[in-house]
């Protein structure tokens, strides 16, 4: 029976373990103080379902009471989060932890919710300052950093970049005081990262350029200086990450498939925006879950979900077309044959069937989604648990009737 017990307890075990690796949080700092900002980095490996909501994201103490704090949640990209948020001012010294919850994910066909915390410490400090933002994803060529003083003295800030041009590179802040630095980006700038020293502590703060088509006429701060207007000889390019030169299927009318599709900016800069464009012959049979993306940084991976036939409702021939990546231009595009035939003999038992060749998985009619059959496994488990508390209350009444009967030599004795 202890077996059995072992058992249970470690599929729950590799569960968790399991959805916990699906997600990674990080942090560029994990000790604080009172008021500083909090900077978590969230990549999900995989498809979320929905965007990152703030339900999803609690603080709490080491006594798992929530702690409430004003999230700000930037989207990165489809697969990557930022967060960050300022601490409460009459918080206690010790041990806090970010929980991310309820995070639905597709992961190998499967939808699975993620459940994940992150540990970090507040403790009292000579220093304190908070930023905002926390992160800069920042088309615009000004840009403002502000910095507060939590404290009531005097602090002195030390400021760098890779190549992003700074206002200031050093500053005293006085007591509670607030101040504004700003920063410039260049024609040909990337991704940088501004680095804020003070005390023994810093922050790093990500900069990500989101567009580099940035109009240089216009001047919002004189003291900073203006770098040469250079042209933009740089290419737009993206493509399909793998090799899905033709989506070439033949399924019964009553099937149905579907599988996440990539696609890379591979060109050298970033792109604005991209749309997926599916052509009308095959748009009622094709099916996907975002049509739009946004800020598309050189090199970044999205992905969409593609359905055919997901209301099983197709007529019985052979129907082609194209699904294009689109932005002011079309940049890439998949060929798509599709062909529905009519069941002509009764399906066997085994209505699961997987297409190595594109990774798709193929559903029968009659059998639930591979995502809704994965709800009846704590059923089963709650199954195995009622019938372990049987076998066990059985044994343990044939225990005490057992001794409950009086051998011979207790009535000797009387």
């Amino acid at each position: 029976m202890k077996f059995l017990l072992y058992i249970l307890i470690g599929l729950f075990a590799m569960n968790y373990v399991f959805a916990g690796e699906l997600v990674n949080i990080s942090m560029y700092r994990e000790s604080f103080s009172s008021e500083e900002t909090v900077q978590v980095d969230l990549e999900f490996y995989g498809v979320l379902d929905e965007d990152l909501s703030y339900s999803s994201i609690n603080i709490y103490n080491n006594q798992n009471r929530k702690i409430n704090v004003a999230l700000n949640i930037e989207k990165v990209s489809e697969s990557r989060y930022y967060v960050y948020f300022d601490l409460p001012s009459n918080l206690e010294n010790g041990t806090y932890k970010i929980k991310i919850t309820g995070v639905n994910i597709y992961y190998n066909f499967d939808l699975i919710t993620l459940n994940k915390e992150k540990i970090f410490f507040v403790n009292s400090s000579n220093s304190s300052i908070s930023i905002d933002p926390g992160i800069f994803i920042t088309s615009s060529k000004y840009n403002t950093l502000k910095l507060k003083n939590n404290l009531q003295k005097n602090q002195n800030v030390f400021l760098s970049a890779g190549n992003l041009t700074l206002e200031k590179s050093y500053i005293t802040l006085e007591s509670k005081e607030v101040q504004d630095i700003q920063f410039v980006i260049t024609q040909n700038q990337v991704n940088d990262i501004i680095n804020v020293e003070y005390g023994n502590k810093v922050y790093n703060i990500p900069v990500l350029v989101s567009n580099t088509n940035i109009n240089y006429n216009n001047s919002s701060y004189s003291n900073i200086s203006k770098p040469e207007n250079l042209t933009n000889n740089k290419s737009i390019n993206a493509k399909f990450f793998e090799d899905y030169d033709l989506i070439n299927k033949t399924l019964f009318v009553n099937e149905s498939i579907e599988a996440p599709l990539k696609f890379i900016n591979d060109g050298q800069i970033s792109i604005d925006q991209i749309k997926i464009w599916v052509s009308e012959d095959i748009k009622p049979f094709i099916k996907i879950n975002k049509t739009e993306f946004e800020n598309i940084n050189v090199n970044e991976i999205r992905s969409f979900l593609l359905s055919i036939n997901k209301n099983r409702a197709a007529e019985s021939g052979v129907y082609r077309g194209e699904i294009k990546l689109i932005s002011n231009q079309e940049l890439d595009s998949l060929s798509v044959e599709l062909r529905f035939d009519e069941i002509t003999k009764l399906p066997d038992n085994k209505t699961l069937r997987e297409d190595k060749t594109d990774n798709l998985t193929i559903l029968d009619e009659n059998e639930p989604d591979k995502n809704k059959t994965m709800n009846y496994k704590p059923l089963f488990i709650l199954a195995l648990v009622i019938l372990i508390l049987i076998v066990a209350l059985i044994l343990v009444r044939k225990k005490t009737k057992s001794k409950q009967i009086k051998n011979f030599s207790y009535y000797l004795k009387r």
